[in-house]
C-alpha cells in the first residue's frame, strides 16, 4: 500500500492570479510573486508562457464563464422590472438552459443543488446580497408605502422604456387559474390548472390547460376549442418549460395572428418560480416587456384575480355541478376544456378584464385605484422594534426635570415615525390641528399617541408642534398655568386630552 500523500491543493482566486501575472510582467520574480500571492510558481509560468487555456482553477464548471456572467447580468436587470430573482429562480434557468443546449446534466433530479448555488455565489459575490434582498422580500408582504412606491418606479421604468402612454390593447397580465373537480371529497379533489392571460382593453387569450399526464389521451388533443392548446408537466403544476411554451408558442405566435402592435407590457408575478433567462431572453428579443407584480399581493394587483377568475370559478361550479348531474365520470381531463369554453362564452369578459386593470390600477396607471383597507400591515422583526412599551405612557410621561425626559421624548417620537410610511405621517402632520379624527377608524388610537407625543416634545423645546399657532398656545397656556403654580404634568394632561375627547381651549379664558 502506497504510503505517499497527496500535495495539498492550493486555491487562489481569478483577481489574485491577474495581479501576480502583472507585478511579473512589471519586473517582480516569479518566486517572490509566488510566495506573495500564494500561487503555485509552475501556475505562474505556464500562464506567462500560454501553456495552458486561461481558466479558474479546480473541476469544469457546468455553464461556461459568458453563460454564467450572462445569469448575473439577468438578475441584475430583472430586479429593475420587479421580478424577484432568488434562489428557486437561478437555479430553475440553470436546469432549463442545460436542458435547452442538450448538454450533459450532471445534476441530481436535473436540478442545480446547495453545493452548485453556493459555488456560484462564491463565484460572484456581487450578486449575493441581490439574491439575499430578492429571497428577503418574497416572505415579506408590502405596505401601503410599498406598494405606492412601486408604482412610482413602475412608471418612471415604463416611462424610459417609451411604454408609459401604450394603448390598453398593447397591456397584458397571465395567471395561473385554479379550478376544482367535485366528483371526490375535498381532500381528494383533483385540481384543474389554467393558464390565462387578458389585455386591459378586454381581449382574452386562448387559455392553456395543464395535465399531469406523461401521454395525454388524443380525446383530449381532440376536446380543444379553436385556439387553445394544452400542456403537461410531472406534477401537472406549471414548470419553468411550460410558461416557456405558453409565451413563445401561444401567447407571441396569437398576438402576431391579432396584429397587435409591440411593444407589449405583460405583468406576471413577480416571485414565480417559472421565470427562466430564456424566458427573459426571448421576451427582449421579442418585444415582450415583462414586469412583475409585488410578491404576495395578488389578489390587490393582478387585474385577472380582480374580477375575472372570481367569476370564472363561480360559474365553473354551476356548470360542473350540473354537467355530473347528467354524467358520471371519475376523469374530468376530457371534458376540461368545453366545460370551460361554455362558462367563458356566458361571462362579460371584456368587461370583466378592463374592470380589473382599472380597479388594480395598472390601467389607467394610477395608485389611488387601489383600496388599501384590504392591504395587510407589515409586521417588524423583532431586532427592530424599540426596547421601549410604545403603550407605557406612564414612564414617557411621568414628571421629569432637564435633558433626560426631552431625550425621552425625542427618541420615543422618532421611532414611533419610522414605524409610519411617509403617506401616513403627512396624513397624521395635516390632521394634527383638527379637533377631531376623521381618518381611517383603526389609524384612530395610533394618531392621538402620535400626537400626544409629538405635542409633549414640542412643549419641552417650546418649538411649533406643527404650526406657529398651535405652539402659540401651547406656550401661553403654560404661562397661565406657571403663574398658578400648577405642576407641568398637570399642563400637559389639561392641552392633551385622551383620543376620544378634543383640545381644551378654554384654560386661556379662565
Amino acid at each position: 500500500m502506497s504510503t505517499k500523500s497527496k500535495r495539498p491543493r492550493l486555491l487562489y482566486s481569478r483577481e489574485a492570479l491577474e495581479e501576480a501575472i502583472a507585478d511579473i510582467k512589471a519586473g517582480m520574480p516569479v518566486k517572490t510573486a509566488s510566495e506573495k500571492y500564494q500561487i503555485p510558481r509552475t501556475t505562474l509560468h505556464n500562464k506567462m508562457t500560454a501553456r495552458y487555456a486561461d481558466k479558474r482553477p479546480g473541476p469544469e464548471t457546468v455553464l461556461t464563464t459568458a453563460e454564467e456572467n450572462a445569469l448575473v447580468q439577468w438578475i441584475a436587470n430583472s430586479s429593475k422590472q420587479g421580478l424577484m430573482v432568488g434562489k428557486q429562480q437561478l437555479v430553475n434557468s440553470v436546469a432549463f438552459l442545460v436542458k435547452t443546449l442538450n448538454r450533459e446534466n450532471p445534476f441530481s433530479n436535473g436540478r442545480p443543488g446547495r453545493h452548485w448555488y453556493q459555488s456560484f455565489l462564491r463565484r460572484h459575490k456581487d450578486i449575493v446580497s441581490r439574491i439575499n434582498e430578492n429571497s428577503g422580500f418574497v416572505k415579506t408582504c408590502a405596505d401601503e408605502a410599498d406598494i405606492r412606491n412601486w408604482f412610482h418606479e413602475l412608471s418612471s421604468y415604463l416611462e424610459q422604456k417609451r411604454l408609459l402612454d401604450i394603448p390598453a390593447s398593447r397591456i397584458f397580465a397571465a395567471e395561473m387559474c385554479v379550478l376544482f373537480s367535485m366528483n371526490a371529497d375535498d381532500e381528494d379533489r383533483e385540481k384543474i390548472y389554467v393558464q390565462m392571460a387578458g389585455s386591459a382593453d378586454g381581449c382574452l387569450v386562448p387559455p392553456m390547460l395543464l395535465f399531469d399526464n406523461e401521454r395525454l389521451p388524443s380525446k383530449i388533443y381532440q376536446s380543444l376549442p379553436r385556439g387553445w392548446t394544452c400542456s403537461k408537466s410531472d406534477d401537472g403544476c406549471m414548470k419553468p418549460e411550460n410558461f416557456y411554451e405558453y409565451v413563445t408558442q401561444h401567447f407571441k405566435k396569437w398576438l402576431v395572428k391579432r396584429k397587435v402592435d409591440f411593444p407589449v407590457v405583460l405583468f406576471v408575478d413577480g416571485k414565480a418560480p417559472y421565470l427562466t433567462l430564456s424566458l427573459s431572453n426571448f421576451c427582449l428579443r421579442n418585444k415582450i416587456q415583462l414586469i412583475g407584480l409585488l410578491p404576495n399581493l395578488s389578489h390587490i394587483l393582478q387585474p385577472l384575480n380582480k374580477e375575472l377568475f372570481p367569476s370564472v370559478k363561480e360559474a365553473w361550479k354551476k356548470t360542473l355541478e350540473f354537467h355530473l348531474q347528467k354524467e358520471a365520470t371519475n376523469s374530468l381531463k376530457e371534458y376540461v376544456a368545453p366545460l370551460l369554453k361554455s362558462v367563458l362564452d356566458d361571462l362579460q369578459i371584456d368587461q370583466l378584464l378592463i374592470n380589473g386593470f382599472l380597479t388594480t390600477g395598472l390601467h389607467p396607471l394610477t395608485e389611488d385605484a387601489l383600496n388599501y383597507d384590504k392591504v395587510p400591515k407589515k409586521i417588524l422583526p423583532k431586532s427592530e422594534i424599540p426596547e421601549f412599551d410604545p403603550y407605557n405612557l406612564n414612564e414617557i410621561f411621568q414628571v421629569e426635570e432637564g435633558e433626560q425626559h426631552l431625550e425621552k421624548c425625542m427618541n420615543v417620537l422618532n421611532h414611533l415615525e419610522q414605524w409610519l410610511s411617509s403617506s401616513k405621517l403627512e396624513i397624521f402632520n395635516e390632521a394634527f390641528d383638527h379637533e377631531k379624527w376623521t381618518g381611517r377608524i383603526e389609524d384612530k388610537s395610533l394618531f392621538y399617541y402620535w400626537r400626544k407625543v409629538k405635542t409633549e416634545v414640542a412643549y419641552l423645546n417650546f418649538e411649533p408642534a406643527k404650526s406657529d399657532t398651535s405652539c402659540e398656545t401651547v406656550i401661553v397656556e403654560a404661562d397661565v398655568h406657571s403663574s398658578t403654580n400648577e405642576s407641568r404634568a398637570d399642563i400637559v394632561e389639561i392641552i392633551i386630552e385622551d383620543s376620544e375627547k378634543e383640545y381644551s381651549t378654554e384654560i386661556i379664558e379662565s
